[in-house]
């Protein structure tokens, strides 16, 4: 139980860091006064997308979106994070089986989300196909991304408005337009598991707690357990 515990406080921050690392910028232009936090971004207008563009050190700018949403397949519903990007453009995912996304209404998933290529889904009364699958892709304790085109996010999060979550970068902007923030893949990541600083802390303090119990049931083992000397029976 202690190791199981030990591998769920990683898991916070192993799947922030493949999320975060898997969407291949360098930067990420957000809404100013965000606290960065992966699970949680405002939205800013798309045109902010051209405007950080034509800033001094960027080769690259792209939209994404990342927002919590909830999939549902025959009755079943999951708790999934919709990523939203421009398909061959920065944010899009190295699969581990099928093809990329090329076309609205198509989807590549992580492998917990439990559907095969072929398969469909719906999420805010959008319907999806499975085009590919990706591995390790989860935030918030193991809800799974999905990937969709970023006209189908804007649909399914913000009613088709116009707006995005975050302008991914390659290259850094020597600064960005006003009415937006600069921000790294680290203090993305570290944003992000700070929020979920709670959560780990409790599991910690569980852990501790299994490992000091496993200490006293051993010892407690070791001095019931027959001994053919009496006197390490006696220091018992």
């Amino acid at each position: 139980m202690s190791l199981l515990l030990t591998g769920m406080a990683n898991g916070f921050s192993t799947e922030i860091d493949g999320t975060v690392q898997g969407m291949g910028a360098q930067s990420w232009v957000l809404a100013a006064g965000t606290t960065g936090r992966i699970v949680g971004l405002p939205s800013i207008a798309s045109s902010a997308v051209s405007r950080v563009a034509h800033e001094s050190g960027v080769t690259v700018a792209a939209p994404a979106i990342v927002a919590p949403q909830t999939a549902t397949d025959a009755g079943t519903t999951s708790n999934i994070f919709i990523i939203g990007y421009r398909p061959g453009d920065l944010g899009t995912p190295r699969l581990s089986t099928g093809r990329q996304v090329e076309s609205n209404g198509q989807a590549t998933v992580d492998s917990s989300l439990g559907l095969a290529i072929g398969q469909r889904f719906r999420v805010a009364g959008e319907s999806f196909v499975v085009v590919g699958t990706v591995t390790g892709r989860t935030l918030a304790g193991g809800s799974p991304d999905v990937y969709v085109t970023l006209r189908d996010a804007q649909r399914a999060v913000y009613g088709g408005r116009p707006l995005i979550s975050a302008v991914l970068t390659r290259g850094v902007p020597a600064q960005v337009p006003k009415g937006l923030a600069l921000y790294s893949n680290a203090r993305i990541e570290q944003e992000s598991l700070d929020q979920q600083s709670a959560g780990v802390s409790s599991i910690d303090n569980t852990r501790y707690f299994m490992w000091l119990i496993a200490a006293v049931i051993v010892a407690a083992l070791a001095c019931t357990s027959p001994r053919s000397n009496a006197s390490a029976t006696s220091r018992c």
